[in-house]
């Protein structure tokens, strides 16, 4: 037919369902469970619905019985909007809107199959988790409060936003989002295919749990420089692939004992890599031309290149950046060879590395232990400190003044500097 209205005070129960306009399912305090859903057209009305070509309810009364859960077959939209809610639970197949957004929403678990908008995507579960198949959205439909992590964002999938404690997690498949960024979270995980966004942010949130994506991040192209295009993924560990961004990348393992494995990443940008335990980042994976690096252990230890029978190779890194290393427990390496300022410290730790050279600007290598390292060369102010422990080089050149410490001894082959300042508190200085 043409409209098709469905209201009922408990339970909605039908097969595959089609209407050359619109469709309108609601059921108070009960479950929907139907076939395929098909609708032509948007329809306008006085409540939620307007505006939507498809809009069924499942359980959306003040009281209901103990399964208000929404169970379709396939959806598809000509033209106007999709929105789908099951208060206890949604299942959907395909869902697609040829012109107009999608919206699922549930306060239980949520799946469905692809889901294909021309306009946004909006999946919430507040209190389950989330799966769906392969997501594809072209345009920002709505702009939200401010507060919401949905507003802006043209593809937003979220499980556990209201509850206050558990493992709701999101899966999905390939995410693509034109003209827009993306917002993923699991309170207790995402595990993602490959995700793209021609324009905007793209965050995954994995919560208390891991973010695993096994394709490719990527947002612009990495050549040129684009704040707007910036990647942010968080969680307990990360297992990523190849990431790209014509902005910052900002990759955070916040778990006890969390890692960061990943393929190469290219930032145009800043690439800030942290966890909380111990990370080994292999200087190859650094990509691109990174207007700065960062690399940080805040209760462990940073190896720049891969840990071999428990030790760290210690790669060489050469770029025209900022380079930034700190690990609590301590900091190994190898050459170190960067544009402009490099700044390498360990709070409680060792410091080993290769030549050092900061080609304008200062450089700076603090050890709460000891430090040693090959030629050191800055083309400003160099200042080497070992706190407790004994500050061993080769040949140090400082462009300005030369300041080199060390608790139990300086070893040095050579000082140079504008201006030359070695203290050794109870040790030699040779």
């Amino acid at each position: 037919g043409g409209a098709v209205r469905i209201d009922a005070r408990d339970e909605i129960l039908a097969g595959n369902i089609t209407g050359s306009s619109w469709l309108k399912l609601s059921a108070d305090s009960g479950a929907v469970t139907v076939g395929s859903l098909s609708a032509g057209s948007a329809h306008s009305s006085s409540d939620d619905c307007d505006g939507k070509a498809i809009c069924v309810n499942a359980g959306t009364g003040s009281t209901g019985g103990s399964n208000r859960s929404l169970t379709t077959g396939a959806v598809a939209a000509a033209a106007g909007d999709v929105v789908l809610r099951g208060r206890d639970g949604l299942s959907t197949g395909a869902v697609t809107a040829t012109t107009g957004g999608v919206a699922l929403s549930s306060d239980g678990s949520l799946s469905a199959g692809a889901i294909q908008a021309g306009k946004s995507v909006d999946v919430r579960s507040s209190g389950g988790s989330v799966t769906v198949g392969a997501v594809s959205a072209s345009a920002i439909q709505s702009t939200r409060v401010a507060s919401d992590p949905c507003n802006g964002r043209v593809v937003c999938i979220q499980a556990g936003s209201a509850t206050p404690s558990g493992a709701q997690t999101v899966t999905s498949g390939t995410i693509t989002a034109n003209n827009g960024s993306t917002f993923v979270a699991g309170r207790g995980g995402v595990t993602t295919g490959a995700v793209s966004a021609s324009a905007g942010e793209i965050v995954l949130s994995g919560g208390s749990g891991a973010v695993s994506a096994s394709g490719a991040l990527v947002t612009g192209t990495g050549a040129t420089s684009d704040a707007d295009h910036r990647i942010r993924v968080t969680g307990s560990s990360l297992g990523l692939q190849a990431v790209t961004a014509s902005g910052n990348i900002e990759l955070s393992a916040e778990g006890a004992s969390g890692t960061v494995t990943s393929g190469v990443l290219t930032a145009r940008r800043a690439l800030t890599v942290s966890s909380t335990g111990s990370l080994a980042l292999e200087a190859q994976k650094i990509g691109g031309t990174p207007e700065s690096v960062g690399v940080s252990s805040s209760a462990g230890s940073v190896c720049l290149g891969r840990i071999v029978n428990g030790q760290c190779t210690g790669e060489d890194l050469s770029r025209a950046a900022t380079v930034a290393l700190n690990g609590r427990d301590g900091v190994t390496a190898g050459a170190i060879d960067v544009a402009t300022t490099a700044t390498i410290s360990s709070a409680q730790g060792t410091v080993t590395l290769g030549n050092v050279t900061a080609r304008a600007g200062d450089l700076k290598i603090t050890g709460k232990n000891a430090v040693k390292a090959g030629d050191v060369t800055g083309s400003a102010a160099v200042e080497l400190t070992s706190e407790s422990a004994t500050l061993e080089a080769n040949a140090v050149n400082a462009g300005g003044a030369l300041k080199a410490s060390g608790a139990t001894g300086v070893k040095l082959a050579s000082m140079k500097g504008t201006s030359v300042e070695s203290i050794a508190s109870t040790g030699a200085i040779n």
